[in-house]
């Protein structure tokens, strides 16, 4: 299934008193997104995420709600420095735009 807030709560809703075994193959995703279902694995409690493939960005993020983490073998979990796009001209007006253009 696709990993979004939704979909992991509905499973979640009906899993309320099981164990919950997630398998968790992505590159990325939104970190807003994946803080969200970190929050719901570990209201849930008992979330147990298995890691395969190439795992990165915030696709990790979602498993740090979980009781209990594994990964394959040739599974891959990449933790980076967080990051956000940036656009010099975005926040300024015309006062400093000159500013910016001769430097």
């Amino acid at each position: 299934m696709d990993f979004d807030r939704s979909k992991v709560d509905k499973e979640l809703v009906k899993n309320d008193d099981k164990e919950v075994n997630v398998l968790i193959d992505r590159l990325g995703g939104s970190l807003a997104t994946d803080l969200s279902i970190s929050v719901a694995f570990r209201n849930h409690g008992d979330v147990a995420v298995h890691f395969v493939g190439l795992n990165a960005s915030a696709a990790t993020i979602a498993s740090l709600g979980a009781a209990h983490i594994s990964i394959d073998r040739g599974g891959m979990y990449l933790v980076h420095k967080c990051s956000t796009a940036f656009f010099e001209w975005g926040t300024i007006n015309s006062d400093p735009f000159d500013t910016l253009i001769a430097d």
